[in-house]
């Protein structure tokens, strides 16, 4: 809920600054017409002349205090009525002072809440450096950049969740900040996601290794279709086989070929008491040619939308996790 703070209309006015005041602080604003910024006590005595720049330097390391319902800036009254939440502002420090793009003075405050003072005829800057804060979704897709004042701290997005995961936090902390910052969220996968993922494995150059895609979480797969893909100026795909944890429900279908981007097709009438199995779905057997390079390669697995199906042949959610071969340095033994 807003709440309203209303300025009172007596004191001696000494710093011009004729607007409308809004202060922004924790969600509160407050409201100010046909006045100026108060600098005077409450008894009226003058306590500062000068410009706008030359009152911002004189209030910082200043705390700020809740008297009896008003806002104080040390000793001067800055004759603002405050009915809840003094604890938001109270005792804390004013600890830079500023003008925004549209001139409006704004002191901040220890806490970093910060309090619009009022329209200034001149620029006021105490610190001046910024850093650019940069956040980034799924696939380092860039969310938001904003300058941040230095000292400040960065305004994070709300990361949406991705499929198969869930957003747990970000990699690094983004308050006080004092330098360019890259900020990346780090997901967590659900643990009851149904997952098909390649099983890593390691071989030698021109040698042969058998890998397997293997489903967790199987809910009950009734069919499926899953595309793999690697490198085959460097691997050779010579042997395809159903796995153990659904030959007994699924009729495995693949093609005649089999190169880099080949389909496996599964499919089943009805399932059995192991239709739910963990476990190997298609074995791979590779043939490692001497051309090698690297020292690992990706195998990729592709999965569409609607491609992994349940008995009642509807869609089951999925997330497909690809897998390395990894290449020692020496051949294989004869």
């Amino acid at each position: 809920m807003v709440k309203k703070w209303q300025w009172k209309k007596y004191g001696i006015m000494v710093l011009t600054i004729a607007v409308i005041v809004i202060v922004i602080l924790c969600g509160y604003n407050l409201y100010r017409s046909n006045s100026t910024a108060n600098t005077s006590t409450q008894t009226g005595n003058q306590v500062f002349a000068g410009n706008e720049l030359n009152w911002a330097k004189s209030v910082i390391g200043k705390n700020v205090y809740i008297k009896q319902n008003e806002l104080w800036i040390d000793n001067i009254n800055m004759k603002v009525a405050i009915s809840k939440d003094e604890n938001d502002i109270n005792g804390k420090k004013i600890t830079d002072c500023y003008t925004d793009k549209d001139q409006n003075l704004i002191i901040r405050l220890s806490n970093q809440n910060e309090i619009v003072i009022g329209k200034s005829r001149q620029k006021v800057d105490l610190n001046t450096k910024k850093y650019l804060v940069r956040f980034f979704g799924e696939n380092k897709e860039l969310l938001k950049e904003e300058n941040v004042r230095e000292g400040e701290n960065a305004v994070s997005p709300n990361p949406k969740d991705k499929k198969g995961y869930s957003f747990e936090k970000w990699d690094k902390q983004f308050d006080h900040v004092t330098s360019n910052l890259d900020v990346y969220a780090i997901y967590q996968k659900k643990s009851t996601i149904t997952e098909i993922y390649v099983e890593n494995k390691k071989a030698c150059v021109d040698g042969e290794v058998q890998t397997y895609v293997k489903v967790k979480n199987n809910p009950g797969i009734l069919g499926m279709i899953i595309q793999v893909d690697y490198d085959s100026k460097h691997l050779e795909l010579i042997k395809a086989e159903n796995g153990n944890a659904v030959k007994n429900n699924l009729t495995l279908t693949k093609g005649k070929k089999l190169v880099s981007g080949c389909k496996f097709v599964w499919d089943g009438v009805q399932l059995s008491d192991g239709g739910k199995k963990d476990g190997n779905i298609l074995s791979l057997k590779f043939k490692i040619k001497k051309s090698v390079e690297g020292d690992e390669y990706k195998i990729k697995l592709k999965i569409k939308d609607g491609d992994v199906v349940n008995q009642k042949l509807l869609p089951i959610e999925c997330i497909a996790t690809d897998g390395y071969i990894n290449i020692g340095s020496e051949k294989r033994e004869e």
